[in-house]
């Protein structure tokens, strides 16, 4: 494999390691199974990442709290909501 950018923390062999591939595939097949993805901000580079692969899988997509730098992305989100009470209010 080339070289790569990215933290691969404390594990020497963090690409070919198969506890993570393990994990990466249980990611995957989460989100394909899932109807709804919700993410509730803040959130991290990899809830980042799922929310995009949600999208490319036509899953519904619900956005919860105050986005600090608004990116045009943002917009592959259905519903948006400032607060976590403000989304309780519609279930």
């Amino acid at each position: 494999m080339g070289k790569t950018n990215g933290d691969t923390g404390s594990h020497p062999d963090f690409w070919n390691d198969p506890v993570h591939q393990n994990h990466f595939e249980t990611d995957m097949d989460g989100l394909k199974n899932a109807d709804t993805i919700v993410m509730l901000l803040p959130a991290g580079l990899a809830a980042h990442m799922e929310a995009g692969a949600s999208f490319g899988f036509g899953k519904k997509m619900i956005l919860i709290g105050e986005v600090e730098k608004p990116e045009t992305l943002y917009l592959m989100f259905d519903e948006r909501y400032p607060d976590i009470e403000s989304f309780l209010e519609t279930i």
